[in-house]
């Protein structure tokens, strides 16, 4: 499934490079970016996250590539390789901290009632400490 969304997301990324003499404003690439790249790797995340580390990279390094090109047409001074500097110019996050937003709000939305899947519910174990224990974990993950 990662490799689908990589390779959707480059194709759209490539769209936005090859019309690039219509948007050299900071804002125009960012909401095309946000829209049409960014808005691939949202839909379903909650589903198909990637849990490898070696696939976070690959989204990651869309992601990389976008800011690249956003430091070369809006002539950004960076050090080379140093996308968080770039990250915090443009004010934006990164993706896997954009998973962990979506993770936690579908979770919150499961808890709350929002979403009505009793069998989804029925999976999550809760864990109550014993007064006094020093652990603070809300949950309790099995291994089987």
């Amino acid at each position: 499934m990662v490799t689908t969304v990589v390779g959707r997301a480059l194709k759209v990324l490539g769209f936005v490079k090859l019309n690039k003499v219509f948007f050299t404003f900071l804002k125009c690439l960012c909401i095309l970016y946000f829209s049409l790249v960014r808005s691939i790797f949202k839909y379903g995340v909650v589903v198909w996250s990637p849990y490898l580390a070696k696939d976070q990279l690959r989204l990651e390094h869309v992601q990389h590539r976008f800011l690249f090109y956003a430091t070369y047409i809006l002539k950004i001074d960076h050090p080379p390789h140093d996308y968080f500097l770039i990250l915090n110019t443009l004010k934006i996050p990164l993706l896997s901290s954009r998973r962990l937003d979506a993770d936690l709000a579908f979770i919150a939305h499961l808890l709350n009632g929002s979403f009505d899947v009793p069998d989804l519910l029925a999976t999550i174990s809760f864990r109550i400490p014993s007064y006094g224990t020093g652990s603070h974990r809300l949950f309790h993950v099995s291994t089987h």
